[in-house]
């Protein structure tokens, strides 16, 4: 008749927990200001970027609140590449290639050397792009527990 087969990975007495809105994920960046560890949702990391760019847009003290939200955004992505099992250090190969770049451009090093870099920058970028919007890992991985769920006793 009707019979379903689940993975033997599946995650059994759960219930998906609703996405994170605008308020929830500024409360949870703040409250994790400097927390590297466990995983952070698509919803929580997105709804974060909205924020410091919404943040960044105020004329004048926009730029000085930028900087007090460095932190907890590396923290949050951070979280975010862990949900999909991978490093947080990830995100250090977005920025160091185009400090990198900037540094050869200004020394007047060949132009066919910085345009190498600034592509390999512009490379890297997109894969951690996509990472950033990829589903997380179902269950737990080796950053702690799936965010999305709640087990129910």
């Amino acid at each position: 008749l009707c019979e379903t087969n689940f993975p033997s990975d599946s995650i059994t007495n759960a219930s998906e927990l609703p996405m994170f809105g605008l308020g929830v994920s500024i409360r949870r960046g703040f409250s994790n200001y400097f927390n590297f560890r466990g995983r952070a949702r698509r919803s929580e990391y997105w709804f974060w970027i909205l924020f410091t760019i919404l943040i960044g847009s105020i004329p004048i003290i926009g730029s000085l609140l930028i900087i007090a939200l460095c932190i907890p955004s590396i923290t949050v992505t951070t979280r975010r590449l862990h949900d999909i099992e991978k490093s947080g250090w990830w995100q250090l190969g977005v920025f160091i290639p185009w400090i990198f770049a900037i540094i050869i451009f200004y020394l007047g090093v060949s132009l066919m050397i910085s345009f190498s870099v600034v592509a390999f920058s512009i490379c890297i970028s997109l894969v951690c792009f996509a990472w950033l919007t990829i589903k997380g890992d179902s269950g737990p991985n080796k950053y702690g527990p799936d965010p999305r769920f709640s087990i129910l006793e």
